[in-house]
């Protein structure tokens, strides 16, 4: 079972209502230096229905949907073709709204057998700094295991050091931290109806 549902292989998780998301990110792009204009509406019905509007999916997004969580909280879902991290916007939106950015991903590609990629990325601000913890599984012709950051408490390093590099981080892994950092993903009704699309 994937860890986000819609059939999503990633999303980011924002500790902030998915409005206040939306306005801060629309005044971060109006700058000279970003001029990156986000335009946005709501979109009423199911966050399923909403993502049908993300399509074609591309290598460079253009536009995303902020998913309300029941339980508090925002996923932002774009457009990208293989579900990269969306870096400026988990640090932008960490940095300005003081809040925690969570980014988590597993793909694997049945038709491709040198494709992989698991990824857990924590932003945390702290004294109006943005401190990252991220961990990182790859396979591109071969696994590649990294880390960068100091681990989190809740973080299963036993894990991180056994000889398989593909059991490092596994998906039984990432939902684990999910439902430790209080993020119920996995299933359609964990999410509120009604989200917002976002585009630039």
């Amino acid at each position: 079972m994937p860890i986000f549902a819609f059939n999503r292989s990633s999303g980011l998780v924002v500790d902030a209502p998915a409005e206040k998301i939306a306005h801060v990110l629309s005044i971060w792009g109006s700058q000279d230096v970003v001029s990156r204009p986000y335009a946005q509406r709501l979109i009423k019905g199911p966050v399923s229905a909403a993502l049908a509007l993300l399509q074609p999916l591309t290598f460079t997004p253009s536009k995303a949907i902020l998913a309300s969580l029941k339980r508090g909280g925002t996923v932002f879902f774009d457009n990208h073709r293989d579900g990269f991290m969306p870096q400026a916007e988990a640090f932008v939106l960490c940095e300005r709204m003081r809040c925690r950015t969570v980014f988590l991903a597993a793909e694997e590609r049945p038709e491709d057998s040198n494709f992989g990629s698991n990824q857990f990325y924590v932003g945390q601000n702290v004294a109006n700094e943005v401190v990252q913890r991220q961990v990182m599984l790859i396979k591109e012709s071969g696994w590649q295991f990294t880390e960068a950051g100091m681990p989190l408490p809740f973080e299963q390093l036993d894990t991180y050091k056994k000889v398989k590099k593909r059991e490092r981080l596994t998906v039984g892994v990432l939902k684990e931290y999910a439902l430790t950092m209080g993020y119920r993903l996995a299933n359609a009704e964990d999410y509120c109806d009604d989200p917002i699309l976002i585009s630039w």
